[in-house]
């Protein structure tokens, strides 16, 4: 784990009360961690660390961040979730806290694929994973060439 991250974190109303997923990010900005926490008002905090943790670890594991939100999104229905949307409850997406925790994360996972989608030009920059040697930001290579859109290093 870097010894900073940046994160989002949102708010998700579930059947038992409110949760809270922080997902941080490396300078990539793909997902790396999660931490989710329950509201004063409910929830279970048993669940919501042991599925934090488990997403983390699966991260940083190298199962990509979609294997993970198939696995959270194809849970049963929660009992106290259905209940809730019947009776007008205003609740996040889902039918159980995994699958509204699933849907959180392919929305933040959407947003990196667009802007690495976008960040491709016509002379086909493709970003490589790799870290610059001199700032380690991502690098890319473009034309032929190594190169970091943050300080200009280039290698060809």
């Amino acid at each position: 784990r870097p010894y900073s991250t940046q994160g989002v974190t949102r708010r998700l109303d579930t059947g038992c009360g409110k949760l809270y997923l922080t997902a941080n990010f490396d300078n990539d900005g793909n997902i790396i961690e999660t931490f989710i926490t329950t509201g004063s008002d409910g929830g279970c905090l048993i669940f919501t660390e042991a599925t934090s943790r488990l997403i983390s670890l699966a991260i940083r594991g190298g199962i990509p961040v979609e294997e993970v939100i198939e696995q959270l999104k194809s849970t049963h229905p929660c009992p106290s979730y259905m209940m809730a949307h019947a009776t007008g409850r205003k609740i996040s997406k889902g039918k159980s806290c995994a699958s509204a925790i699933a849907n959180v994360l392919r929305e933040l996972q959407s947003k990196v694929v667009k802007k690495a989608a976008t960040s491709v030009s016509d002379n086909e920059k493709v970003s490589t994973g790799e870290k610059c040697p001199n700032c380690g930001s991502g690098i890319t290579h473009v034309e032929g060439c190594t190169s970091c859109p943050e300080c200009g290093y280039s290698k060809c």
